[in-house]
């Protein structure tokens, strides 16, 4: 897996209501694009294990990237994400997708990363497997 020589990619407008549970990993990578990135199509996430919605964009400006929430979606605007805790609201998803942001941004952690259990127990487990494979 390789991603663009300088880490950017371009922001994109997306309507994930199909597969509104990669909502959470887009709007993880989305801060590392060149451009915004508009997630739309994803109103109903608000009722899931979490409000998922209000929970990204409230630990996305914890990092201080700047998002703007709306009824239907979220826009994230590019930046470089600080070092921070990342709540989970007890979502395995919102565990497993904000870890990603940690692979490119010191000091990000995990607050309940046991919360995956509930669907991917060993996914930190397999995770730095992957990594230490690419740095192989």
């Amino acid at each position: 897996v390789k991603g663009p020589v300088d880490g950017k990619y371009k922001g994109i407008t997306a309507d994930m209501h199909a597969c509104s549970d990669q909502a959470i990993t887009l709007a993880a990578l989305a801060p590392f694009a060149d451009s915004p990135t508009v997630i739309k199509g994803i109103g109903h996430i608000k009722y899931q294990e979490s409000n998922r919605i209000q929970a990204i964009t409230t630990e996305l400006r914890k990092m201080g990237i700047r998002c703007e929430e709306d009824e239907d979606g979220i826009t994230i605007y590019p930046g470089e994400p600080t070092a921070a805790r990342v709540e989970t609201y007890d979502d395995d998803r919102m565990a497993m997708g904000f870890s990603l942001i940690g692979l490119r941004a010191e000091g990000v952690t995990i607050s309940d990363p046991m919360c995956c259990r509930k669907t991917f127990e060993k996914y930190f487990e397999v995770l730095e497997e992957v990594v230490m494979s690419l740095r192989d």
